[in-house]
C-alpha cells in the first residue's frame, strides 16, 4: 500500500484532480486536499521539509494568519462558534504545508497544473453558458434531475442579479474566473500553449462580463491593466523607446492600456444585454438608496444595499474593540446583534475582509494579515516574470476583498491559499552577487 501511495502517478492524479476540483466541487476538493496531506506526511519530518519552511517563509507565512483566529480564542465566550470559524480558516495552516512537501513536484509540473485549472474553469464557464441560452423551465428541469449542481431559481434568472452558476456560488466563480484569466495570461506570455490558452482566456472573459460578479470582474480588470503595464515595460518598452524614446514609449503603453480598459467594458455595456441589466440595477439601487425610496422595495433583495449595511454593522462590530477584537468565536453573535440593532432588517452578510478580520481579532490582527500578503510580495520581487504574475493576483485579491470576505468561503479561501503557495514556490534566492 504504501509502495503505491508513493508512486509517481498517483502523486499526479491526486494534483491534477486538485486544481480540476476547485471549480467543480467543493466536496471533490476537500477529499483531494485530505489525500495530498496524507501523501505529504512522510515529508513533514525531513531535513528539507524544515529548510524550506525557512527558505519560502513567505509562504510558510499563511499559517500565522491561522495562528492569530487560534489566539483570538482565548477572549472569546462562544468556544464552539470559535472553532467552527477555525475549520473554515484552516486551508491557512495545511495548505502551505501540503504545497512546501511537494515543492519539486509542483515546480516541475508548474506550467501544466495551472493549465489543468485554467481549462476546468473554461468548462466550468461553458457550463454555465449552457445554462444561461436554455429557457428557464428547461434549465430548473435539468437540475433538479442532476442533483450535484446548485438550485436554478426561475425567480432569480434575471440578469440584473447575475446569472446562474451551477457548481459554486457567483461570486466564488467571478474569482475563479480571475485567477484563471491571469493565469492564462501568464502561460500565453511564456509561450506555453498561447493558441489555447488565448482562446481559453477570450471564453473565460467573455463569461466574466456577463456573470455578474462585478466586484471580481472590476478587481480583474484593474490587477489585469497593471500586469499588461508591468510586462509591456518589460518587452515591448525597450524597442518603443529606441524609436520615439522613454517617454513616449511609456505614455504610448499606459494609453493602450487605458483605451482597452474603458474600451472593453464600454463595449460590453452597449452590446451585451446581461452586462446592461447588471449596471442598471446597481445604478438604480444607488438611486433608491440615496434617495430614501429603497423602502418602498423588496430591499433585502439589493445586493448592492447588503453591501452597504454590512460595511456599517461590521464598523459597529470594530468599535467595540478595535484593539484586541472581539473574539473569533464571539464575532458572528457580535455581528447579528449589529444586524438586530440596525432599523433597515437584512440578511447578515460579511462584505469586506479586512474588516471582518479587524472586528474578529482586532487591530494587530488585521496589521498582522496585511504584513503577510505585502512580504510575501516583497519577497517575490526578484522572481522575474513570476513577480508580475504575483503582482496582479495580489492586487485583485486585496480589491475583491473589499467588497466580500472573500476567504469567509471554502472555495476562495482553498484558491487564495493554494495561490499564494504555488506563485510563491517559484521564489528565487538570488545570491548577493548575483541581484
Amino acid at each position: 500500500m504504501l509502495r503505491f501511495l508513493r508512486h509517481p502517478g498517483v502523486l499526479h492524479f491526486a494534483w491534477v484532480l486538485y486544481f480540476i476540483a476547485l471549480p467543480f466541487s467543493k466536496a471533490l476538493s476537500a477529499i483531494t486536499e485530505v489525500t495530498l496531506l496524507v501523501l505529504a506526511i512522510p515529508a513533514l519530518g525531513t531535513r528539507d521539509f524544515r529548510t524550506d519552511l525557512y527558505r519560502y517563509r513567505h509562504v510558510s507565512a499563511l499559517c500565522l494568519i491561522f495562528l492569530a483566529l487560534l489566539l483570538g480564542l482565548a477572549y472569546t465566550e462562544n468556544l464552539s462558534n470559535g472553532f467552527k470559524v477555525l475549520s473554515r480558516y484552516h486551508r491557512f495552516l495545511i495548505i502551505p504545508l501540503i504545497f512546501l512537501a511537494h515543492r519539486r513536484w509542483l515546480l516541475q509540473h508548474f506550467f501544466q497544473y495551472l493549465q489543468v485549472y485554467v481549462t476546468a474553469v473554461a468548462a466550468v464557464c461553458i457550463i454555465t453558458l449552457s445554462f444561461y441560452i436554455l429557457p428557464p423551465e428547461t434549465a430548473a428541469s435539468v437540475t433538479d434531475r442532476l442533483g450535484f449542481v446548485l438550485p436554478y431559481y426561475k425567480d432569480q434568472t434575471g440578469a440584473a442579479f447575475g446569472i446562474y452558476s451551477p457548481f459554486t456560488g457567483r461570486l466564488q466563480l467571478g474569482s475563479l474566473i480571475s485567477l484563471a484569466l491571469l493565469s492564462a495570461v501568464y502561460l500565453v506570455s511564456n509561450s506555453y500553449k498561447r493558441i489555447l490558452n488565448g482562446a481559453l482566456f477570450a471564453l473565460l472573459f467573455f463569461t466574466h462580463f456577463i456573470l455578474g460578479a462585478r466586484g471580481a470582474l472590476l478587481a480583474f480588470l484593474i490587477a489585469f491593466g497593471l500586469y499588461g503595464y508591468l510586462f509591456a515595460q518589460q518587452r515591448f518598452r525597450p524597442v518603443l523607446s529606441r524609436k520615439i524614446g522613454n517617454p513616449l514609449a511609456t505614455l504610448l503603453i499606459v494609453f493602450c492600456l487605458a483605451s482597452a480598459l474603458i474600451g472593453l467594458p464600454w463595449a460590453a455595456y452597449t452590446y451585451l444585454k446581461p452586462v446592461q441589466s447588471r449596471v442598471d440595477q446597481t445604478r438604480w439601487e444607488m438611486e433608491m438608496y440615496q434617495t430614501g425610496q429603497f423602502t418602498q422595495y423588496s430591499y433585502e433583495h439589493f445586493t448592492t444595499l447588503r453591501r452597504v449595511a454590512s460595511w456599517q454593522n461590521l464598523w459597529q462590530v470594530v468599535q467595540q474593540n478595535p484593539i484586541l477584537g472581539v473574539g473569533t468565536g464571539d464575532y458572528t453573535d457580535a455581528l447579528e446583534q449589529a444586524y438586530t440593532d440596525d432599523k433597515y432588517p437584512m440578511p447578515v452578510h460579511n462584505h469586506n475582509q479586512f474588516l471582518m478580520f479587524w472586528a474578529m481579532i482586532g487591530i494587530w490582527g488585521l496589521c498582522l494579515f496585511i504584513f503577510i500578503l505585502g512580504y510575501w510580495l516583497w519577497r517575490m520581487r526578484k522572481s522575474g516574470p513570476e513577480f508580475y504574475f504575483a503582482c496582479a493576483f495580489l492586487l485583485f485579491y486585496i480589491l475583491n476583498m473589499m467588497p466580500d470576505a472573500v476567504l469567509f468561503n471554502q472555495t476562495d479561501s482553498t484558491a487564495f491559499c493554494s495561490f499564494m503557495a504555488l506563485i510563491g514556490l517559484t521564489f528565487r534566492q538570488y545570491r548577493p552577487e548575483n541581484a
